[in-house]
């Protein structure tokens, strides 16, 4: 059997003494980090400055900076695309009030318009494939220029189907005809069996 060292053998014997030496060696090591994160940040003859000081001075230094560049392009009348690279006029631009100075968008009308059509496009393709891209009524497949519909039924919700436009129409004006699946059914029928008879045309039709 190995041999303890000495300093567990006295961290044992003086638990006391030995939460005071390490919270002497915590406090004494704390200020040693605390000069190098104050060493790290200053850059001017020997100054120490705190973290938040520094931040507070570049952020002043960006603000300015951007004010200039701001001013420069509004006397121009001009001002550079982002995505294209190409100088365009103000008007070219739509306003973005996040832009402090400026109040334009980095972009310009032409690029932001087909990046927000792009983004759509995919968000669409996405939505279609996530259910199965083919309506559920007719089967016949969606394309990105036709007209969806992600129909639930509200008593169900977990029930959704991707439905085309013309079809999602129909269903709906199944709604006029409940009287006669009140004549049907009964004059108590409730809504949920409302929704599950609805369901059932789904799963007959599938």
């Amino acid at each position: 059997m190995e041999k303890m060292p000495k300093w567990k053998r006295w961290k044992l014997r003086n638990p006391e003494k030995w939460k005071e030496h390490q919270r002497k060696y915590y406090l004494k090591t704390k200020d040693v980090r605390n000069a190098k994160q104050r060493a790290l940040y200053h850059k001017n003859k020997g100054s120490v400055l705190t973290r938040e000081e520094c931040i507070e001075r570049a952020q002043s230094g960006r603000n300015e900076a951007s004010k200039k560049k701001a001013q420069a392009i509004l006397q121009s009348g001009k001002k550079h695309c982002s995505l294209c690279g190409e100088e365009k006029t103000l008007s070219e631009f739509h306003p973005d009030p996040r832009c402090r100075y400026s109040l334009l968008q980095a972009r310009c009308k032409q690029c932001q318009n087909r990046v927000m059509r792009e983004n759509n496009l995919k968000t669409r393709r996405t939505r279609i494939e996530k259910y199965g891209g083919v309506c559920k009524l007719c089967t016949r497949k969606i394309t990105d220029g036709q007209k969806y519909a992600i129909h639930h039924i509200s008593y169900i919700p977990e029930k959704k189907v991707l439905l085309c436009r013309d079809c999602h129409n129909t269903l709906h004006a199944l709604r006029i005809y409940r009287k006669d699946l009140i004549a049907k059914f009964g004059s108590d029928m409730a809504p949920y069996e409302w929704a599950k008879i609805v369901i059932s045309l789904y799963e007959n039709i599938n």
